[in-house]
């Protein structure tokens, strides 16, 4: 969506939508009627591996934990925590990883 109104890297740059008035992702959220943080949290979604993303859709694991620390990993990384502790395993420690995290 970002690419469609041209912005680029958000924050309070401001780039061109083709009709030539400036957007921010700040604009684009209350365009799509969410705050910048809700906004932001989804962006991070979908850097996701899509076995992620689906345990989000199936509210499996919070948004929160998924995008203030899974998304953080990278995709290799994302894909061998699943293969090495189970996607149960995930689910029944999500509470604490983002407690943990919260914390340091």
């Amino acid at each position: 969506m970002e690419r469609i109104y041209g912005i680029k890297n958000g924050g309070n740059k401001l780039s061109r939508l083709s009709n030539g008035q400036s957007a921010t992702q700040e604009e684009l959220a209350n365009k799509l009627g969410i705050d910048i943080n809700t906004y932001r949290r989804s962006k991070k979604i979908l850097e996701l591996i899509p076995e992620l993303q689906t345990m989000v859709d199936e509210k499996q694991i919070t948004t929160s934990v998924a995008s203030r620390i899974l998304a953080r990993l990278s995709p290799t990384d994302q894909k061998n925590l699943i293969l090495t502790y189970g996607k149960d395993e995930i689910v029944a420690n999500s509470f604490a990883i983002y407690n943990d995290s919260v914390v340091k």
